[in-house]
């Protein structure tokens, strides 16, 4: 979700027809500002997927990385009335029940009484796209860890890329894992390896300082949450 993969995104054309701005989010309890996570569960062989997806959300949480996730239900044809008790049952055994509808936490949308224009909104701000159709979420990030070194290679070179030439740029470990072009784990998930060469810099963290009028304590936020990285002062 830091790093979002060209595969794991929604189509680029449904991309491109979003025109709307994030201020349209706000009625679903989604701020527009936390990384997105998208899944469509048509049916009820769908709800295996909803319930990895709540476990994650869990546990992106417990390691400081803040996400929303909404989940669509249905289809078009109408409202599922069996799945979105089923959806709610399942959610309410969890931890993640505390946050249902709450900034940061799990939203579950009937597919078919959602706008269009919301539905291109959602999905173009969505960081991860996933279908039950297409498989159980490790079935899924397979699959997309295996498109992306082809999708990395159609992308056009920068400039700065197009300036560090092979016998410049450090060589690429083999195998990465979630591999970016920039970057990708270890195969044993213990570091994170990044390709560096003159001229050819990986993206700068940024952090925002929100001084908050009168009250006693202001706080920074990194732009990518990292545990550990936000931190709050009181006002002197």
């Amino acid at each position: 979700m830091l790093y979002p993969e060209r595969a794991l995104r929604a189509d680029p054309d449904i991309i491109g027809r979003s025109s709307a701005g994030r201020d349209r989010l706000w009625p679903y309890a989604i701020s527009g500002e936390l990384p997105l996570v998208l899944a469509h569960v048509r049916d009820g062989a769908g709800l295996a997927l909803a319930r990895e997806l709540v476990k994650a959300h869990a546990w992106w949480r417990l390691h400081g990385l803040g996400a929303d996730l909404v989940l669509w239900y249905g289809d078009s044809g109408g409202y599922r009335h069996q799945l979105h008790e089923d959806l709610m049952g399942m959610i309410a055994t969890h931890s993640e029940a505390r946050l249902l509808d709450r900034t940061g936490g799990v939203h579950v949308r009937a597919f078919g009484t959602i706008p269009n224009e919301d539905r291109v909104l959602m999905q173009a701000v969505a960081r991860v796209v996933l279908f039950d159709k297409r498989g159980g979420l490790a079935e899924q990030l397979r699959r997309a860890t295996a498109q992306a070194p082809a999708a990395a290679a159609a992308l056009p070179a920068t400039p700065l890329a197009a300036s560090a030439t092979a016998s410049t740029r450090d060589p690429a470990p083999p195998g990465l894992l979630f591999d970016n072009g920039i970057g990708g784990f270890s195969l044993d998930g213990r570091e994170y390896l990044i390709r560096t060469a003159p001229g050819l810099q990986p993206p700068a963290p940024g952090a925002t300082c929100s001084p908050i009028p009168r009250s006693p304590a202001s706080s920074r936020t990194a732009a990518r949450p990292i545990p550990g990285a936000g931190t709050h002062w009181p006002a002197a």
